[in-house]
């Protein structure tokens, strides 16, 4: 009776197990919501999404993970968090964002913030991606 019993879980473990793998929030629409009330206070237009630029984003993330070499530059922002930090599907977007605003530690000359509101930019993308227990969060904007 008990084996009947452990058989009748077993699909609901597999369930939980593919649900895990699945909890990358890929929703960036409130780190996107938080960044332009940011601009706003500052008088600068809101960002708007771009696909090309994600699909940018993507390029640059693969790079860093294959060689490590660049880190938060002209070339895009990376911000990088460990998955076991968090549960379920945590916003990892919009932490970066906030990370990248008041967190002067992650580059030099606050290259982040500088980006976060470059008055001139008026495009971002987004991309985002777990490898083994840490993710990978980059924006990419236009003219900057």
């Amino acid at each position: 009776m008990r084996l009947y019993y452990y058989l009748l879980l077993l699909p609901a473990f597999s369930l939980g197990q593919e649900l895990k793998i699945e909890l990358l929030n890929k929703d960036f629409s409130n780190a996107l919501a938080f960044q332009n009330s940011i601009r706003r206070y500052y008088g600068y237009d809101p960002l708007n999404y771009s696909e090309e630029l994600s699909l940018k984003a993507e390029i640059a993330l693969d790079d860093y993970i294959d060689d490590n070499k660049w880190l938060n530059t002209k070339i895009a922002l990376i911000y990088i968090r460990s998955k076991d930090e968090f549960e379920l599907m945590f916003d990892y977007f919009t932490d970066a964002i906030i990370a990248w605003t008041v967190d002067t530690s992650f580059a030099e000359n606050n290259t982040t913030i500088d980006q976060v509101v470059c008055k001139k930019c008026e495009r971002v993308g987004f991309a985002i991606k777990a490898v083994d227990d840490m993710v990978y969060v980059v924006a990419k904007y236009d003219n900057y």
